[in-house]
């Protein structure tokens, strides 16, 4: 029984996939299954988590550590779990970060992709379960004794007790109503959060179904996983839920994910597969390419239309093809709860990075919008944290750079909102990870959030 599948009561070859022109392997076709070994020392995956960076992230237990990968393998282990912690689920965060919980301890864990810096938060109540994202810039964590966390990315906690007893949460995922949803393994239910604290229960149609995983659909439903009950949920953000019984018996559908191509995909740990189900409620399962008892267990979407999902039982995660991928879903209606606790300090405009190499030097220039209102301070660095020098002409919102330089550039009196041009000049060509760091200075000390990667 995996551990991650929670009721109350040795290297694999990838099979070849499609790549398309950038590397990235293509979903023309569903159900194609590869398995990627995590390295030496590891015996089981725990959780898997989608980074912004086009990583995907895979925590193993028994090592202490997180494991990134791509389609061509795994990367470098990063130890993540100081003093005794044991590192369990991994989500990304609102911040670019990815956020990890660990098993009995009431703490939350920060990683910085860039850099591999990892940080730990205590202040939960009780260990934590899962987490999400949240729309007020907090990300969103269920607790083994019955609460809902939710921490800023400097850290600061707030706590909210779940009103049914033993509810023992699991997933939680936002909704298109801007709210947080959650299950309740323990209390037979599927819970609502305001970003407020205030929380609303539905129950269940039938008892023990054990709901594990919860995912937002392209329908704007909130879509879950029974282990119990053997079957797929379906819940409107008004509170009607339908049910669908998946075709294995004894399945214990556990882990469940939007995908590119507009359908819900979940794992069957038990019989050893992964699935898929339309909005419409038709489900289709996959098992060829899966090893034998490796128990697929949390499911996420990737990069290139693909669904990755730890296997609890084995030292690997896998990927699965989606099929063709359909245009992602309508954003969700800003949240009718005003936000609470701070936001990144600054947000990147998507889709204007413009990068030009001429003569030894890169030009790279994009534009940002300041979330909060200061005196902000921009350097340029390596993933490992190394200050690189910014070359005369560069100009960061206004402030021109007149001779290169390896310190900060000072912005003073930035206001939110406010959307500024920036463009940075160096030597040479970027290197993997490098990054623009934006710092604010704040009245609890500075917060920090990496921009965008050049």
């Amino acid at each position: 029984m995996p551990r991650s599948l929670r009721l109350i009561a040795a290297a694999v070859a990838a099979p070849a996939i499609a790549l398309g022109a950038a590397g990235i392997a293509t979903a023309a076709t569903p159900g194609i299954v590869a398995e990627y070994p995590a390295g030496t020392g590891a015996i089981n995956s725990s959780g898997i988590g989608a980074a912004p960076n086009g990583d995907v992230y895979g925590t193993f237990t028994d090592l202490n550590a997180v494991v990134p990968f791509t389609t061509a393998g795994p990367g470098a282990q990063v130890s993540v779990a100081a003093g005794g912690r044991l590192v369990s689920s991994i989500a990304p965060g609102p911040d670019g970060a990815m956020w990890m919980t660990f098993n009995f301890t009431a703490a939350m864990g920060r990683l910085d992709t860039a850099t591999g810096i990892t940080t730990q938060f205590p202040g939960l109540t009780s260990a934590g379960w899962s987490s999400a994202a949240g729309p007020d810039g907090r990300q969103w964590v269920t607790q083994s004794g019955g609460q809902i966390g939710a921490i800023t990315p400097a850290g600061a906690v707030s706590n909210y007790p779940i009103p049914t007893a033993s509810s023992a949460p699991i997933g939680i995922t936002p909704g298109r109503d801007g709210r947080m949803w959650f299950t309740e393994t323990g209390g037979n239910k599927i819970g609502a959060i305001t970003t407020a604290g205030a929380i609303t229960e539905y129950t269940l149609p039938a008892g023990g179904a054990q709901p594990q995983y919860i995912a937002s659909g392209a329908d704007g439903n909130l879509w879950f996983a029974e282990a119990g009950g053997n079957k797929i949920g379906r819940i409107t953000t008004s509170g009607v839920i339908t049910e669908f019984p998946v075709p294995t018996a004894n399945a214990m559908p556990h882990g469940i994910a939007a995908g590119a191509d507009g359908n819900l995909w979940f794992t069957e740990p038990m019989p050893g597969k992964v699935a898929s189900i339309t909005t419409a409620g038709a489900i289709t399962e996959y098992s060829a390419g899966i090893t034998p008892n490796s128990y697929p267990s949390i499911i996420t979407a990737g990069p290139g239309g693909l669904m990755w999902f730890s296997n609890e039982n084995s030292a690997s995660v896998g990927s699965i093809t989606t099929g063709n991928v359909a245009p992602p879903p309508a954003p969700a209606p800003a949240p009718s709860v005003a936000p609470t606790g701070p936001t990144n300090v600054v947000t990147p405009v998507a889709k204007n990075l413009r990068t030009a190499t001429k003569n030894g030097r890169t030009t790279i220039t994009f534009t940002l919008r300041y979330a909060a209102s200061g005196n902000y301070s921009f350097r340029l660095e390596t993933k490992a944290g190394k200050v690189l020098p910014m070359l005369a002409g560069s100009d960061i919102a206004g402030v021109a750079v007149k001779k290169s330089t390896t310190k900060a550039v000072a912005v003073k009196n930035a206001k939110a909102g406010k959307v500024v041009k920036v463009k940075v000049i160096m030597k040479g060509k970027p290197a993997k990870g490098t990054a623009l760091r934006a710092i604010i200075a704040g009245k609890k000390g500075s917060r920090t959030t990496e921009t965008i990667p050049v």
